[in-house]
């Protein structure tokens, strides 16, 4: 079984005290802290792991853990990146490196990202590919379908889709969608006209200036995209938004237009 020990007891003396005393963690901390999921570890390790804690025995913790932690996420961790910035191939790269114990390269292969992480302000991430909402955890595809497709085709369109090393693309739902929109009206009605008038400063595409979506994301953007979502009052419509004029409706699922695929 593969074992980074060396970052694994960095990142747990980083985490929880300069002098290496966790005696005052809880169990819980410590697997929250490592993003190790309880109920992947046994009962029994549990017990273990809290007493080697309590006695403050870091290397009882770091043989209990070991084969539950991943040395990719500890890496990731220890120099800040957000996994989810990372393509998956260059995590598999690094997993790699890591396997090799060729710290050199693993280092080489993160660079890029740690300056992306150090703008974690930012409210997107963006790569050649898709970009990552950090505030709502989504990816989403950068360019959409370019061409109009009905809507039993969008499904199996993203459900087909393999992108920046990722195959678990799916149509987006209306509030999925709805977290993208800096102003959002609502479902269509005849009172939406004064209402976008009143606020089309706050355009959500790059079909209009100024926009709230950077415009890396935003000059890729049209005008309406299918949702998932069906109609409660007829099977046969799905519900379809227009991210530019801040509103959402339903139409036959045979209309044709473009797809943006989230994961």
């Amino acid at each position: 079984m593969r074992r980074v020990i060396s970052i694994f007891f960095f990142t747990i003396s980083l985490l929880f005290s300069s002098q290496n005393d966790i005696s005052n963690t809880s169990v819980d901390d410590v697997l929250a802290s490592l993003n190790v999921e309880k109920s992947a570890v046994p009962f029994s390790v549990l017990q273990k792991l809290d007493r080697a804690i309590k006695s403050n025995n870091i290397d009882k913790v770091i043989e209990l853990l070991t084969p539950y932690i991943s040395p990719v996420d500890l890496f990731l961790m220890m120099l800040g990146v957000n996994k989810s910035s990372v393509p998956f191939a260059t995590l598999q790269k690094i997993d790699n490196a890591l396997y090799a114990e060729n710290s050199d390269l693993a280092g080489k292969l993160i660079a890029p990202y740690i300056q992306n992480s150090s703008q974690s302000s930012n409210r997107f991430t963006i790569r050649e590919n898709v970009f990552i909402d950090n505030k709502t955890g989504y990816m989403w595809q950068k360019r959409d379908s370019e061409r109009e497709l009905n809507w039993h085709e969008a499904k199996s369109y993203c459900e087909n889709l393999v992108l920046d090393g990722y195959s678990d693309w799916k149509l987006p739902s209306r509030d999925e969608f709805h977290t993208l929109m800096t102003a959002y009206y609502g479902e269509w009605d005849s009172g939406w006209e004064s209402w976008f008038e009143a606020n089309k400063h706050k355009r959500n595409s790059g079909k209009t200036d100024p926009v709230f979506l950077p415009k890396e994301i935003s000059q890729f953007f049209g005008w309406w995209y299918w949702t998932r979502d069906i109609s409660k009052t007829n099977t046969s419509y799905s519900w379809l938004l227009l991210l530019d004029y801040g509103y959402d409706d339903y139409y036959n699922q045979y209309f044709n237009d473009f797809v943006r695929c989230v994961r």
